[in-house]
């Protein structure tokens, strides 16, 4: 049995969860999840990304949590794994690489809280 969701507008944003392709299929969605075939990875969704005024602000970014956590609902909801990936820099700069290059300011340093995965979306402990 398939599921299919819709997060709230403006996004008009929907997708359906199934088990097999053949319960999975929506018309009117605009993504179909094959239902263990796939995961949702989360990527980089940290203080020092999203607050206002962060080292390296993504613009809109504040304005999609409400939108990744109703995704990230569903997915905990129909068993597929959430997946997150954090950006983390020592603060002796060692591991930057190529941001050295150009002048992006220090961002994601170990032990600050601009490291941390936004709350309104952070992993549960289950």
């Amino acid at each position: 049995m398939s599921s299919i969701f819709q997060l709230e507008q403006p996004s008009k944003f929907k997708f359906s969860i199934a088990p097999r392709p053949d319960e999975g299929y929506c018309q009117y969605c605009t993504m179909h999840i094959l239902k263990g075939k796939a995961a949702l990875l989360v990527i980089d969704v940290q203080h020092d990304f999203i607050d206002d005024g962060a080292p390296v602000h993504c613009v809109g970014g504040k304005d999609m949590l409400p939108k990744i956590k109703q995704l990230i609902e569903a997915c905990r909801g129909a068993d597929i794994p959430v997946i997150y990936t954090q950006e983390v820099h020592r603060a002796s700069h060692v591991d930057m690489g190529r941001e050295l290059d150009g002048n992006e300011p220090d961002h994601c340093i170990i032990g600050s809280k601009g490291v941390e995965i936004m709350e309104e979306i952070a992993p549960d402990d289950k």
